[in-house]
């Protein structure tokens, strides 16, 4: 990342005096010398350390020998929730070092949330494909009048007024999250729109936020681990807290438990409806979708756009849902029509229903991040109903370490409507892929076939299966990198893959 100059820098004495006015600082070992000076990096990787420096001890992983490190890069003092033995370098001891790290954060970058105009988009399906809708839709207005921006922070790509950066985390790390406000802010952007996860909101990535339009796309089990939430409600209720800070709330009012979505946000903030109940405030009748070669186009009324027929491009019949979602956002934004049309039209999300042809249309590659199992749901009954009778092969693994539940409900869900899976490596972490393959296997009631070389997976689903068919590639889109252990292995995108094998396919069959 670029470097970033912070405009006012605090002494170590300000930040203790903002933790202690936050209730949570238990012990200063700080002297005068040390409290008078002006801290220009704040940071719990001892690698980016610079400066006169706070360094934050946090995390499951931290060794004694990051605090050393950090010491000798110029930090002249540590955060943590217990003094470290053997360190001589003046301590500041909190009781609860996450809301340290916001409270620190907020500080050091001058309370910079508060300055820019933001979007939070939550939901177990749908926060991405929103989240671009509204992205695309609010770059054409502001560009009319010379505006720059929005920034984005998804699950897909982040940008922040420089280059797009590929995407680790759904929501960034608290200081990470507030780097990415300090630049787009520097870069004279006035507004963020951002997919905010339940770990975001569980653990208080977002606390002290404000959130102009929160919204809700929809709900189901999903993250269930001993490292993610404990069950469905710890789930469900991590992502209820994103109304706790918002001005208007939008809620899917199809979705699983809207009514006490909608009554939880109700007492918090005013609550817009969107979906296709009579009452909803952006009202779509389910009879009015209809889906030809040049798009999806459905009916919509609301009050600030009246009554009339929306088009999408992107394939799914589910990204109805969250256009409605984007449309309602946008006229709580006070966005003119004319732009929220045309931006849906226009709005791309790369990795998301990406679709591809071999020459002669008998193979149809779908590329999607598709992983839980509403997102399975979706996907899989739109590709039955867009292409009936075709035989659907899916490529797709699953998360080492966590979200375990997805290993019963995507070879459920898969299961009802593919001739074949190939389980195939996703991002694993530190967990053995036989490990992976062996549970997703034990759900997978078609033939399937168990290989972690991806690439020969996609490339047998597209070359190996006579006459039309359908392959859908899941789980890893455009991303660039796969996660095994620690490091992020960089690796072809499916998209590539699929275009590679295409091609291949073309030749085979003497289609170039």
């Amino acid at each position: 990342m670029a470097e970033l100059a912070i405009a006012e820098q605090h002494t170590v004495h300000e930040y203790l005096q903002a933790l202690r006015t936050a209730g949570i600082l238990t012990h200063s070992y700080v002297d005068e010398v040390t409290a008078s000076l002006p801290i220009s990096c704040l940071s719990y990787d001892s690698r980016e350390i610079e400066g006169t420096a706070l360094f934050i001890v946090k995390g499951a992983h931290f060794e004694p020998r990051f605090l050393r490190a950090a010491i000798a890069q110029g930090a002249v003092a540590y955060v943590a929730e217990r003094a470290l033995e053997n360190v001589l370098t003046p301590a500041i001891i909190v009781s609860d070092i996450r809301l340290a790290i916001v409270v620190l954060g907020r500080l050091f970058y001058n309370q910079v949330t508060d300055d820019l105009l933001t979007v939070g988009i939550t939901g177990t399906k749908g926060k991405s494909t929103t989240a671009y809708f509204v992205r695309d839709i609010m770059r054409r207005w502001l560009a009319s009048s010379g505006k720059p921006g929005p920034a984005l922070l998804s699950s897909i790509k982040n940008f922040d007024g420089g280059e797009e950066e590929e995407s680790h985390l759904t929501t960034p790390e608290v200081l990470d999250l507030y780097r990415h406000f300090a630049r787009a802010k520097a870069a004279g952007i006035k507004h963020v729109v951002m997919e905010v996860s339940s770990q975001a909101l569980k653990y208080g990535r977002v606390r002290d936020m404000r959130f102009a339009v929160a919204a809700f796309t929809n709900i189901s089990e999903d993250h269930i681990s001993p490292i993610e939430h404990s069950d469905f409600e710890d789930y469900y209720t991590s992502k209820l807290k994103i109304f706790d800070a918002a001005d208007v709330a939008v809620i899917n009012a199809d979705a699983d438990l809207a009514e006490r979505t909608i009554s939880y946000a109700r007492e918090r903030c005013r609550v817009v409806t969107y979906g296709s109940r009579e009452g909803a405030d952006v009202l779509c009748p389910s009879e009015s979708i209809q889906h030809t070669s040049e798009g999806t186009h459905f009916t919509v009324r609301c009050s600030a756009y009246g009554t009339s027929t929306w088009t999408i491009t992107m394939p799914g019949l589910f990204n109805v849902s969250n256009a409605l979602c984007a449309i309602a956002i946008c006229e709580q934004l006070g966005v003119p029509e004319e732009f929220v049309r045309s931006g849906l039209i226009a709005a791309r999300v790369p990795g998301r229903m990406e679709l591809f042809h071999s020459g002669d249309k008998s193979v149809a590659v779908i590329v999607d991040y598709a992983h839980n199992k509403l997102s399975y749901e979706a996907l899989f009954d739109s590709l039955a109903h867009e292409y009936p009778n075709w035989p659907i092969i899916a490529v797709f693994g699953s998360t080492g370490g966590k979200a375990l539940d997805r290993r019963v409900d995507l070879p459920s869900v898969a299961s009802r409507y593919c001739a074949h899976i190939y389980i195939t490596e996703e991002d694993n972490y530190s967990e053995p892929f036989a490990s992976i393959a062996a549970d997703i296997a034990a759900h997978t009631s078609v033939p399937y076939t168990i290989d972690d070389d991806r690439e020969a997976c996609i490339r047998a689903a597209i070359m190996d299966w006579p006459g039309r068919h359908v392959v859908a590639l899941l789980g890893k889109g455009v991303e660039t990198t796969r996660a095994r252990g620690t490091q992020y292995v960089h690796m072809p995108t499916d998209a590539e893959y699929a275009l590679r094998f295409l091609d291949e396919y073309d030749t085979a069959h003497k289609l170039m």
